[in-house]
């Protein structure tokens, strides 16, 4: 059942998971995949347990709760980018391109907040 899900639907999951938000990824799950719930939150806690042998240092330590949030995310998208690309990961071009589109989305974000600023 879970080869049917494409990279970019484990990556969210990950990412609910490396947040704490375990329900969250299991509803996902159920989407995803049309499973019940005792079968999605088999899977789902399955993966998770793969994901934290796997990598440790993405999960928030003791509660399990967003106090990585973000950086966690990120990790996650860096690592399916940099398996999509066949790119080193953490390497310069992995590292330049993440870079690249964070100004992007900064500069777009900035391009916003002046434009309101300035009444355009």
């Amino acid at each position: 059942m879970e080869s049917e899900l494409t990279d970019a639907q484990w990556t969210e999951i990950e990412g609910h998971l490396q947040t704490g938000h375990k329900i969250q990824a299991i509803k996902l799950f159920r989407d995803f995949t049309g499973v019940g719930l005792k079968e999605a939150k088999d899977a789902v806690e399955a993966y998770e347990a793969e994901l934290r042998q796997q990598f440790p240092e993405r999960f928030a330590a003791g509660s399990g709760k967003s106090g990585v949030g973000l950086s966690a995310l990120i990790t996650a998208f860096n690592d399916r980018f940099a398996r999509t690309l066949g790119v080193e990961k953490g390497g310069c071009l992995s590292t330049f391109i993440w870079m690249f589109l964070l100004l992007l989305a900064f500069g777009g974000v900035w391009g916003l907040i002046g434009a309101f600023r300035h009444g355009s």
